[in-house]
């Protein structure tokens, strides 16, 4: 699916109409031309979204977060280097200053210019340059399980598995309110597996390998236990306000609290399973949580309902560990990690080509969101030779437009991804046949 519109142009003036079915016509004042297009909409994983495999490279990807667009995108892997794309998983770079070691957990802000990463038997690192650099923070080396972060990156917290060095013991919930620069740990304590944030920092909620689930409204100062059933505890993850949780556990339900974890609910339609991580959208309406075998399930109703939605087998799919929703709902991106490495994959929904026209130019637009896309074109359709179109879009309000002259003559054009491919692997995905 390397197309999601196709578009043609032609000297004669024309009006177009939008068509419900699963084609577009366009009609000509001397004639009308009917064009196959892809019928995608622009919201969120109700849009029909599909899988594109990243050209991120195989690795034991174990973490993944994304800003609050999805531009940018930071994937930790255990052994090996943080990798960071700000374009939507087109290209990624190795952050070679930060250490090649054990990570087990990453965060980025919503900007995405903030990021922290903590290492399984060792420190926090953080970022303040898009990943660009790292430095080691003052947190105490321990195992650090989880860690989250507020929309501005100043408001941390980070989860530590066990009390430093000595697993038989129970470990703390760490904030920091500075980015990192210091650190102090809460006096509950627990095996803990996942902390995840509001977007202003204030209210916080911790999960335990016991499947205990802890609330804090002050930032970690303070923390209350909820009625969340009991089960092994391993992902949690927030709303922006607090207010919508969920919880998956390894080997249990899918659980969601709708009241900050005053009251929970089990999902019906989600399975029981080994679950290995969960996500949500600011406003906690989209979900996505990953079972350790590789199967994917969303919401697009805060948990009411789920819907499995799995790597595709044409993706050679190996065991996934970590899943990160972009806080606009509109991507998701999954961590592969097998015994040979695995992929990063992206989940999104087709952003649709739209035409308009202005005195003797075409005005074609396509969401903002849908960064990675090329805008490509061909004179002849039969011939299937395109070409990326050379003119740079602006970018007018949430969409990339580009104005191309009428009078040049028909042309075609569609939407292309990704715009290149991971070396010694065929092309993705497949383009669709016209």
């Amino acid at each position: 699916m390397s197309s999601t519109a196709l578009l043609v142009m032609k000297r004669h003036q024309y009006s177009s109409q939008r068509t419900l079915g699963a084609h577009r016509k366009l009609r000509w004042r001397h004639s009308m031309l009917t064009c196959p297009l892809l019928l995608i909409t622009a919201l969120g994983l109700k849009a029909d979204p599909v899988w594109t495999l990243t050209t991120a490279p195989y690795n034991h990807w174990v973490s993944v977060a994304s800003s609050a667009d999805g531009n940018t995108l930071a994937a930790a892997s255990n052994p090996g280097l943080i990798y960071v794309s700000t374009n939507s998983g087109a290209t990624w770079a190795a952050a070679t200053n930060a250490p090649n070691g054990y990570w087990w957990c990453i965060t980025v802000s919503g900007d995405g210019s903030n990021m922290a990463a903590g290492i399984d038997g060792g420190s926090i690192y953080t970022s303040r340059d898009y990943g660009a650099t790292w430095i080691c923070t003052g947190a105490p080396d321990n195992f650090w399980w989880s860690i989250a972060s507020s929309a501005d990156g100043r408001t941390l917290a980070a989860a530590a598995l066990c009390n430093g060095w000595d697993n038989t013991a129970p470990g703390h919930i760490y904030t920091s309110s500075d980015s990192g620069a210091t650190w102090t740990p809460a006096p509950d304590l627990g095996f803990w597996v996942s902390v995840a944030s509001s977007c202003d920092g204030s209210r916080l909620t911790a999960v335990s390998s016991e499947g205990l689930v802890y609330v804090s409204t002050n930032s970690g100062a303070g923390w209350q236990p909820t009625g969340a059933p009991s089960q092994n505890g391993c992902s949690i993850a927030s709303s922006g306000d607090g207010n919508k949780l969920v919880v998956v556990a390894n080997g249990g339900p899918v659980c969601t609290s709708t009241n900050a974890g005053a009251t929970w609910e089990v999902a019906t339609n989600a399975p029981s399973a080994n679950w290995a991580s969960v996500s949500s959208s600011t406003d906690g309406t989209t979900l996505a949580a990953v079972q350790w075998g590789g199967q994917v399930y969303t919401s697009a109703d805060a948990g009411t309902t789920w819907s499995q939605n799995s790597v595709p087998d044409t993706f050679q799919a190996v065991g996934l560990w970590g899943i990160a929703v972009s806080k606009d709902g509109n991507k998701v991106v999954a961590a592969g990690n097998g015994g040979a490495g695995g992929p990063l994959y992206l989940l999104q929904p087709l952003p649709s080509l739209n035409i308009a026209h202005t005195g003797s130019d075409a005005i074609v637009s396509w969401p903002s969101w849908a960064t990675g896309f090329a805008l490509q074109q061909s004179v002849d359709l039969a011939a299937a030779t395109w070409t990326n179109t050379m003119t740079v879009p602006q970018l007018t309000n949430g969409q990339n437009r580009i104005s191309i002259d009428r009078s040049e003559g028909r042309c075609f054009l569609r939407l292309a991804f990704p715009t290149g491919n991971p070396p010694g692997r065929s092309p993705y995905p497949p383009p669709i046949p016209f």
